[in-house]
């Protein structure tokens, strides 16, 4: 620090004194706002100019936020400067939130405060493989499988039309035959990933052809008459996968009349359930 005068060269100066100059001016906006997926950030930067003053940067909400803010002190109370602020937003999850970073000095005065919001969307996903089949038999009892890109492993089966199959988790049965079920495939989504579906149409549900396992026995009849009037007895049909099929017996040619002796005539099959056999 220098010190001239116009008058009285050569003489002491008495009674100067000198403070340093105090400032702190940030460039920041009142407000940012901030996007980002979970798992990714955001930034927004800001400088302040400050001279002979230390400040204090710090958030409203310190616990469980998505924002941080560095550096967090300023200046040393000695030699001016400018330094560069950063505030970062680094989502985990899927929402929305507010914060507020405020810039004050050592000795608690407030220089500045800033509204800070953050809104993190969810990450698209797709179905990028299943299991699902062309076609079924009305017997088959199938476990589906499907896999998305995000790795979620959770997913949801629906059958369209109704009243065809069903599903126990992802196990699928059949109620009855159809020639054009669809399969929709959702995965539900959590706080990182929106839902996502696909869906396999023109799907066959066959009905099954029982196979007579054994055959009924035939009653006594009158000579001459019909074959109807033989009460047929007993019998047993399986479907593919080895079950017992309920139905009935009838003459395939009920009209007949037999000469006498022994003689074989064939016989008709028909399941009680008419929407799998």
């Amino acid at each position: 620090i220098e010190f001239r005068t116009s008058a009285n060269y050569g003489h002491d100066i008495k009674g100067v004194s000198y403070e340093r100059e105090t400032h702190a001016t940030p460039t920041a906006a009142d407000s940012y706002s901030l996007n980002a997926m979970p798992g990714k950030t955001d930034t927004k930067s800001f400088t302040i100019d400050y001279s002979n003053v230390r400040l204090l940067l710090s958030l409203d909400k310190d616990d469980n936020t998505a924002f941080s803010v560095s550096p967090t002190t300023v200046g040393d109370c000695g030699m001016p400067g400018v330094e560069t602020i950063t505030i970062t937003y680094a989502p985990k999850q899927g929402g929305s939130e507010t914060n507020t970073l405020y810039i004050k000095k050592h000795t608690g005065e407030e220089v500045k405060s800033i509204a800070l919001s953050g809104t993190a969307s969810k990450i698209a996903q797709k179905i990028t493989g299943n299991n699902v089949q062309s076609s079924y038999n009305t017997t088959d009892k199938a476990t589906l499988t499907a896999e998305a890109d995000s790795k979620l492993t959770e997913f949801v089966y629906t059958a369209s039309p109704e009243g065809v199959a069903e599903f126990n988790g992802n196990v699928m049965t059949f109620k009855k035959s159809c020639y054009n079920l669809s399969i929709t495939i959702t995965q539900p989504g959590n706080t990182s990933y929106e839902p996502c579906s696909t869906t396999v149409s023109n799907i066959k549900v066959n009905k099954v052809t029982p196979t007579i396992t054994t055959l009924p026995t035939a009653g006594d009849i009158t000579y001459g008459a019909a074959s109807n009037t033989s009460v047929l007895s007993g019998g047993a049909a399986k479907d593919d996968k080895e079950n017992v099929v309920d139905g009935s017996f009838a003459w395939e040619e009920s009209e007949t009349k037999p000469t006498g002796g022994t003689h074989a005539y064939a016989v008709r099959f028909k399941p009680t359930k008419t929407d799998w056999y």
